[in-house]
């Protein structure tokens, strides 16, 4: 008898096979599926939990030691990284503070978040400022009303905090200025925001997705015990790839876009 270990995986970006039924990878970025989800669901998560794991884990430096009672501000609570980011500094004792539209509240509410802030209502921004004292700000947003360095000034005075943004200029960048041109804009960018945030005793980082096996691993533990839930948005079946794509580019999701490749003809 043969039996199947069921795993699951955000493949490195090297690797060919995007919409592939399988695909090699590394052994390194691989873990157990949660037992509790199907795999529809466990699909919606490896992605954005790497990448929440490389900012929050990796660069910030928070860990289950040492989250409880941190405030954290995530300027983007109902996409697929903020709902993840949330329910992982929540599962660690954080003290969440997101901002989100209307229609959102209560999704991002149901996963816990301290304090939510509609970014579209009158007086947000007082709101926000009012609560600054930030050890850590995720900044999850391409275009967003919050920008560095007035989100930088939400973060507290020489106390090491730290304001890390997974969306960076390198790409853009890059398609401008060509590779070279457009790598050195971009870390001439990224020091001169560090130098600025370092004069008040800040942090300013980019983060950027990694593949990660043991952080899927403990992700899985978390997910088994109920702290950590997918939010999908939408499942499209293989035939509807590219619907699904402009789905995604409609913007203002509500959790993850997954394709089933399972019922791939």
């Amino acid at each position: 008898m043969v039996s199947f270990l069921q795993v699951w995986s955000a493949v490195p970006a090297h690797r060919e096979g995007t919409h592939a039924k399988f695909v090699i990878t590394s052994f390194s970025s691989v873990s157990k599926k949660p037992a509790s989800l199907s795999h529809a669901d466990a699909a919606s998560l490896p992605y954005v939990a790497c990448t929440v794991w490389s900012a929050l884990c990796t660069v910030s430096g928070l860990d289950h030691h040492n989250t409880h009672g941190q405030r954290v501000l995530v300027l983007a609570g109902s996409g697929g990284i903020g709902n993840f980011a949330i329910q992982l500094m929540k599962a660690w004792g954080a003290e969440v503070t997101t901002l989100c539209a209307a229609d959102g509240i209560d999704q991002v509410a149901s996963l816990g978040a301290d304090r939510i802030i509609d970014y579209q209502a009158e007086g947000a921004s007082e709101e926000l400022r009012s609560l600054a004292g930030f050890d850590v700000i995720l900044d999850n947003v391409p275009k967003s009303s919050v920008t560095y360095p007035d989100a930088g000034r939400l973060l507290k005075s020489w106390k090491c905090s730290k304001y890390v943004s997974v969306v960076t200029p390198l790409l853009s960048n890059t398609d401008a200025y060509g590779v070279l041109g457009g790598s050195v804009a971009a870390l001439g960018e990224l020091a001169l925001r560090g130098l600025q945030s370092s004069r008040e005793g800040k942090c300013y980082r980019w983060a950027l997705f990694v593949p990660n096996g043991q952080a899927l691993a403990t992700v899985a533990g978390l997910v088994d015990r109920g702290q950590i839930k997918p939010v999908v948005d939408t499942v499209f079946d293989f035939e509807q790839m590219p619907l699904a794509y402009e789905h995604v580019r409609s913007g203002h999701l509500r959790g993850k876009t997954v394709v089933n490749v399972a019922k791939c003809r």
